[in-house]
């Protein structure tokens, strides 16, 4: 019986040998396979059997067994590659890719993955890759969008990463930023080029004539800056902003009438003008709301005001800075509102032969963007309902109290096609802060509610005005670029200040900001914008973020998706499938995901493959005293099979 257990001890050396020869075989099979992870297998003594000794009971052991096949999860080395679409994993963590007919989630180390016929990003067996999908829509910023704190840039849950078409489509322009330098002059008079003493503040917006060539005289600004943008079909126009200082001056009148009143805060002032090409302008002000664009629009804006899309003015402190701005956009009471449909009248009420002007009574506070940057309204295609800057149903009501429009609503149906405009100033509220009250009797002197701000009274005004932020009989109550005009007047010393401060310590300054504190007029750094044209897919690129981006033809590129990585608490529990391919297992535990980079999970590497972590001389070192291990079980086979011979040769 003993020499039979002593049989089978060696056998079952013989038979773990055998399996550690066969780990150490696949080990050196895949020494060259993308990703793949060896393994080692340890050895544990087998069951013991008690036995008398003179010294009481012991033990002899019977054999060995498979202890534990250890996965090393150990960093391959990274080959680099010539595909685009080749990733490698430096670090911790897992890809995963699904089937696309069904569910089933598979976790791989290897990156070789390539775009199919339908645009799906797959491994070889053809599983789709997964990714949390970019907001194409939130990528202003052009190098990175807005992080999350645990580092993720998509949104929602991980899903099938694809490219739907290999072009990218045109976007409209919806965000420009114009940093511009303009002179500190110690002569403000030298860049107050445009003078209108009825409209100091204004004067660019009263003198721009579309039927001239130019609309301004190159005497009529002090400085200007051409932005190119883009509409919804791709076509590209081109909007420039005039810039014009507003200086102390005198138009010979007695009293005269003065740009800026006294000047005591140390302040500057700017007025400036947004506009278009005249001959793209087919805006049509007369226009139903129409959501399905059914109602026929005819260009009716008049040839000398074609063009004309923003106005408003830029506060500067002592030291040069940006401190408050204003910008006002025409809006027109819809004819079937009661209104005349038109945003300019004639100089001399009811005389159609006197010249057009600007109905300033038209042109209120421009609404702000999500991100509280005042907005315009293009309307480069003429749909109808897209030239106006506020919602349908803010529409202006006659109440008796003044304009009404909800500031809070900007025109849902020109949804994507306004434009917010970054000088360097950023409204933190999205709130227009104009002064709520201003003198409301003739009387002279100071009135206590403005005296803090000095504001003196030296002239007679009467009535009271609403701010934007007022609600009036259920709605809110729009300033007027009128209103503005009527209170900035060298008889209300200081007002002009205090009306020009439209959002009134709301302004949050930006990294780029426009300011005076150049010796000279020049663009600065930052200038941009977010449309652009039709692009044919150049090449997609994977950055150490796991962020996908493609370039396309037109010289856009685009954060895609963020491919998703797992992590599991037990790697070792992981269940291998073949193919490179790892599933989740109870004893594995259950996954956790994260963006490349962030916590402990690893960095991605596009253009690279993680390679076979097999130490080669390792694993001869292991097939050597694995068959040296054989070799000697083996001896005691044939050992034991002598011995029994001897026996069985006894009974002769």
């Amino acid at each position: 019986m003993s020499l039979t257990a002593s049989l089978w001890t060696s056998v079952s050396g013989l038979l773990t040998h055998g399996e550690r020869m066969n780990v150490v075989g696949n080990n050196i099979a895949n020494v060259n396979t993308v990703g793949f992870k060896q393994q080692r297998m340890d050895f544990q003594d087998f069951v013991y059997q008690y036995i008398g000794t003179a010294g009481g009971m012991g033990q002899v052991g019977r054999g060995v067994g498979v202890g534990l096949i250890f996965n090393d999860y150990s960093q391959g080395s990274i080959e680099t590659t010539t595909g685009s679409t080749d990733i490698a994993i430096e670090g911790n963590g897992f890809f995963n890719v699904r089937p696309l007919t069904n569910n089933v989630s598979y976790y791989t180390r290897a990156g070789n993955f390539t775009f199919n016929k339908d645009g799906y990003l797959v491994d070889p067996h053809g599983y789709v890759l997964q990714g949390w999908m970019i907001d194409r829509d939130s990528q202003y910023n052009y190098t990175t969008a807005a992080r999350t704190g645990s580092g993720i840039i998509g949104t929602g849950s991980p899903v099938d990463i694809c490219l739907d078409t290999f072009t990218c489509p045109p976007r409209h322009t919806q965000n420009i930023t114009l940093p511009v330098n303009l002179r500190n002059s110690q002569i403000p008079s030298e860049d107050d080029k445009c003078v209108d003493p009825d409209y100091p503040f204004f004067a660019l917006l009263h003198n721009w004539d579309a039927t001239q060539d130019p609309p301004l005289g190159q005497d009529m600004r002090a400085y200007q800056s051409t932005m190119e943008v883009f509409d919804e079909a791709g076509r590209m126009h081109k909007l420039t902003i005039y810039f014009d200082r507003v200086a102390n001056s005198t138009d010979g009148t007695n009293p005269p009438k003065e740009h800026v009143g006294d000047g005591s805060y140390g302040e500057s002032y700017w007025e400036y003008i947004i506009t278009m090409e005249p001959t793209e302008d087919v805006r049509d002000f007369t226009s139903d709301w129409d959501p399905d664009g059914n109602s026929p629009t005819y260009p009716n804006v008049p040839d000398k005001f074609k063009g004309l899309l923003g106005a408003g003015t830029i506060t500067f402190n002592s030291s040069g800075e940006m401190k408050d701005m204003t910008c006002f956009v025409p809006q027109a009471i819809p004819t079937d509102a009661g209104g005349d449909g038109v945003w300019w009248g004639n100089a001399t009420p009811g005389d159609p032969t006197s010249p057009l002007v600007i109905d300033m009574n038209k042109w209120i506070a421009a609404p702000f963007s999500t991100n509280g940057f005042p907005m315009i309204a293009p309307n480069f295609s003429g749909t109808a309902g897209q030239q106006m800057a506020y919602y349908d149903g803010a529409r202006e009501v006659q109440s008796g109290t003044g304009l009404t429009f909800d500031y809070d609503n900007p025109n849902k149906f020109a949804a994507g096609r306004m434009i917010a405009i970054d000088f360097g100033l950023k409204n933190k509220d999205r709130s227009w802060h104009f002064p709520t009250t201003l003198p409301a009797t003739a009387a002279s002197g100071t009135r206590p509610a403005q005296a803090a701000q000095g504001v003196t009274i030296t002239g007679g005004r009467t009535g009271t005005l609403m701010s934007i932020g007022d609600v009036v009989d259920g709605t809110r109550n729009a300033w007027r670029l009128a209103d503005v005009e009527d209170y900035a007047d060298p008889n209300i010393t200081g007002m002009s200040k205090l009306l020009l401060n439209g959002l009134d310590g709301f302004a949050e300054v930006q990294p780029t900001r426009t300011t005076n504190l150049g010796d000279n007029f020049y663009e600065q750094p930052g200038k941009k914008q977010d449309g652009y044209t039709y692009g044919d897919l150049r090449y997609v690129n994977v950055a150490t973020d796991g962020v996908l981006s493609a370039a396309y033809s037109n010289g856009v590129t685009l954060q895609l998706y963020q491919i998703t990585l797992y992590e599991f608490p037990s790697k070792q529990n992981l269940r291998r499938e073949g193919g490179n391919l790892f599933t989740e297992t109870r004893e594995s535990g259950q996954s956790s995901s994260g963006a490349a980079g962030t916590g402990t999970f690893g960095t991605t590497h596009g253009y690279s493959l993680e390679q076979s972590n097999v130490d080669l001389s390792r694993e001869f070192v292991y097939m050597i005293t694995t068959q040296r291990g054989f070799q000697a079980n083996s001896k005691g086979i044939t050992t034991v099979d002598t011995m029994l011979e001897t026996v069985i040769a006894m009974k002769r």
